[in-house]
């Protein structure tokens, strides 16, 4: 499949590139930018830390930079919202890591693990509770294998000679003891061959009066005929138990599961099953399924609940299934099962003194289930501690406002203790997340204090100065917080675990603007002992000055941004440079929410190829995500305001670069991913702020996604005066800039089809504007392959230097 890029010179009076001597040129092949650029792409990525349950191991995971586009799925098939790997059985493609070491988090001494295969594939990996193990999912010889590594001796082998399915799941999870793994194993049999075309025949689709269906742009539903019988057969999944000598027990029979989970104590199964009919333009997260329980040989228990298909309308985020949902097992009991159910029947509309209620159920499963909490929101999470704590997070986002509360579970009359309440959008008032350790069964709970009297909390610490995370204290009785421990400048450092009951003794991660993370141990405040020194892979990034600005928009929202300077520019002294603004704007409900400051300037520059920050290196500044908040008006909803606050917030970023002396205002880009793209031609079309766009992955027409985009919940319908003028390819004649577009040809994200930068393209090539189309071969809503990754910085390295030059 060829790469195919597309060239428009339109009337205006342009530099024409070296490559392409006429108007509508059409090249071929791949290209590399700059050695310097080039450098970025071929960089070493830092290993991925992952720590064992009993916090004495931490697996190092080195991955390679970037895959090679011969890596990436050939034989991959897009059905009802699903990428499958037909030739893997497997869902899509991970990141893999490569390597493996292990950490002694004690003395800091690390050890390769021996016996993987030469560059091994590894997708997932997973400690056993005790530590001893470490199970691992390998794409390898053309299936995914299960492979077990023994800690103490740091060597691996393989486990199982029949292949994992991993289409819906990671394949496998331990179980307690320790001893044995719960897997999910692929298919046996030929594999079905690819769906022929169907027969030319008429086809039908009927709509049925009074009965609304959800029309979800799923980039690929499921066609009729065939395919159906392919996804069935790629869905299906054989459970069973292995453990760690290899013996396999097989568990019930193969069926399409949807999932699988043991209990903590090893003894039951929670189980759902997809049910038929099929739905092809539904999603198959949202089929009709039955959630059963079983014991652990597979035999069926009860059945706890058939839910429908789920096709309705859904446009309010305070909606949800009705009846009974998220089944899941509590972490602090042996087997005792909570769930789930609306008061309202999960429609807001309703009025109801109740929205959620939390419910259990334990084993031996003869008793009526218990109610455990009732709530005037949505509960979106339950943090389980002990049969005298627990932690329940409730949201309405009508209202804004985000709750959190103590339950006692063994007291379910006993009224819940309200512990933090805030609105969802307050990043300062973020209490942060919860610790919690691990008990002997793998089950992660609430570390309480060593008297039980308190929880401990992580938290980004984000205020007006930016954010400085810290570990707070949270007292049961009183709700009094103290601060334990804060990050200090010149560092951004988070507490990741943990390593005794009362804050003294914890596990970070550090970094600063010129010092990559790495895992440090602390321990009452004493200097950091360092367990890891991963070195910076860019020496030049020590000269990069970092800057978090604060500036006002015209009707006086506070905004903010991160400015990256080249290395060892000062602009008294250089004068103004080319500048990349690269934006992702954000809906929020009140200005005082918009306003807030958000990230640190003491972090790393973790400068990814596709990162906008690569280009710092070549001598352009880069405004790194400058605040672009679309509120909401009184009564009405953000977006009826989306073009007037979206530009002011743009006018608002290049008065202040050239205050600074950065940038001079025709040499200064915007670019952005995704609706950041839209966003870049949205600007292009309403202002005459910048000298040439960069718009990747983007969505340009929202008359193709007229059922709700992003934040938007209303339909084309609802709101035709809203979809119109937000869609930059209904103004596609008053974009006047030079615009760079890239998509991915394989792009299955629902909102962004490769059709969506095609037909804008078009509008523009039938204008004579400038523009360059750059489609990728393979590549999904983000470039993965070197080959492509490295192009694509060659088209923005070209791009800029053809229209940012002085």
């Amino acid at each position: 499949m060829k790469l195919f890029l597309y060239l428009c010179v339109g009337i205006l009076l342009l530099p024409v590139p070296d490559d392409a001597s006429a108007a509508g040129a059409t090249l071929t092949g791949y290209q590399q930018p700059s050695a310097p650029l080039q450098a970025i792409v071929d960089a070493p990525r830092p290993p991925a830390a992952i720590g064992g349950p009993q916090r004495r191991t931490v697996a190092l995971l080195e991955r390679p930079a970037r895959p090679a586009l011969q890596d990436l799925p050939k034989g991959s098939i897009k059905l009802s919202g699903l990428t499958i790997d037909t030739l893997h059985c497997a869902g899509a493609q991970p990141a893999f890591g490569h390597e493996l070491n292990l950490l002694n988090v004690a003395d800091g001494r690390q050890r390769p693990v021996l016996g993987l295969p030469p560059r091994a594939r590894i997708a997932h990996l997973e400690f056993s509770p005790d530590e001893r193990w470490i199970a691992l999912s390998l794409w390898h010889e053309g299936r995914v294998q299960l492979w077990l590594v023994d800690v103490a001796a740091a060597r691996a082998r393989r486990l199982l000679e029949r292949p994992l399915n991993t289409v819906l799941s990671n394949g496998f999870s331990w179980m307690a003891g320790s001893r044995t793994l719960l897997v999910s194993l692929a298919p046996e049999g030929a594999r079905p061959a690819p769906a022929a075309a169907p027969v030319a025949a008429p086809a039908v689709q009927e709509s049925v009066a009074g009965k609304p269906v959800q029309v979800s742009a799923i980039a690929d539903p499921l066609p009729p005929g065939r395919a159906a019988e392919m996804l069935g057969w790629y869905l299906q999944r054989q459970l069973a138990s292995v453990d760690v000598s290899g013996k396999l027990t097989l568990i019930g029979t193969a069926d399409r599961l949807l999932a699988a989970a043991p209990s903590p104590d090893g003894n039951y199964i929670l189980a759902s099953r997809l049910q038929a009919p099929f739905a092809p333009a539904v999603s198959v997260l949202r089929w009709a399924r039955r959630t059963e329980l079983w014991d652990r040989r597979g035999k069926l228990i009860k059945v706890l609940h058939d839910n429908a298909l789920n096709d309705r309308p859904a446009q309010d985020r305070d909606a949800v299934e009705p009846g009974p949902r998220e089944f899941g097992w509590r972490a602090d009991a042996a087997a005792a099962l909570h769930w789930l159910e609306a008061g309202d029947g999960g429609d807001p509309r309703t009025q109801a003194e109740w929205r959620d209620v939390l419910y259990e159920q334990r084993a031996p499963w003869r008793q009526p289930a218990l109610v455990l909490a009732r709530v005037k929101g949505r509960i979106n999470d339950v943090a389980w501690g002990s049969g005298a704590l627990a932690v329940l997070t409730e949201t309405w986002f009508q209202q804004g406002e985000r709750r959190t509360w103590r339950i006692r579970p063994q007291q379910p009359d006993a009224a819940p203790a309200l512990m933090f309440r805030r609105k969802i959008e307050d990043r300062y008032g973020d209490p942060g997340r919860p610790m919690k350790r691990a008990l002997d069964n793998g089950e992660r709970v609430l570390l309480t204090s060593t008297d039980g009297a308190s929880l401990f909390y992580a938290s980004a610490g984000a205020s007006e100065e930016g954010d400085r995370p810290q570990l707070n204290r949270y007292r049961l009785d009183d709700g009094e917080t103290t601060t334990l421990w804060r990050a200090q400048a010149p560092y951004y450092e988070r507490v990741l675990v943990m390593l005794d009951r009362d804050g003294r003794r914890f596990v970070t991660q550090r970094e600063s603007q010129d010092e990559p993370p790495n895992l440090f141990v602390r321990e009452d405040g004493a200097p950091p002992h360092a367990l890891t020194a991963v070195p910076s892979p860019f020496a030049w990034m020590k000269s990069v000055e970092v800057r978090v600005l604060r500036y006002q928009r015209a009707d006086g929202v506070a905004l903010s941004g991160k400015l990256y300077l080249p290395p060892g520019y000062q602009p008294g002294r250089d004068g103004p440079v080319g500048v990349l603004m690269w934006v992702y704007p954000r809906d929020f409900q009140s200005r005082s929410a918009a306003a807030e400051v958000r990230d640190s300037s003491h972090r790393y520059a973790d400068i990814d190829p596709l990162s906008p920050l690569a280009l710092v290196r070549l001598g352009y500044a880069v405004l790194d995500n400058p605040s672009m908040p679309i509120v909401a008006g009184e009564g009405g909803a953000a977006n009826d305001a989306y073009l007037a606050q979206l530009t002011a917030s743009a006018e608002a970023a290049v008065d202040e670069l050239v205050r600074l002396g950065v940038a001079e205002r025709k040499r200064i880009a915007i670019g952005g991913h995704s609706y950041g793209a839209f966003t870049v031609a949205n600007l292009l079309a309403h202002t005459r702020l910048f000298a040439a766009g960069i718009a990747e992955s983007g969505a340009y027409n929202r008359s193709l996604t007229p059922f709700g985009f992003q934040f938007e919940k209303r339909t084309l319908w609802q709101a035709p005066q809203v979809y119109q003028a937000m869609s930059p390819f209904h103004h596609a004649d008053k974009i006047a800039a030079p615009l760079l577009m890239i998509h991915g040809q394989a792009d299955s994200n629902p909102g962004t089809m490769p059709q969506q930068s095609e037909r804008l393209f078009q509008a523009l090539n039938s204008m004579g504007a400038v523009a360059r189309l750059v489609t990728l071969p393979d590549e999904e809503h983000v470039v993965r392959a070197g080959e492509s990754v490295s192009h694509v910085l060659w088209e923005r390295e070209r791009w800029l230097q053809r229209f940012l030059r002085p």
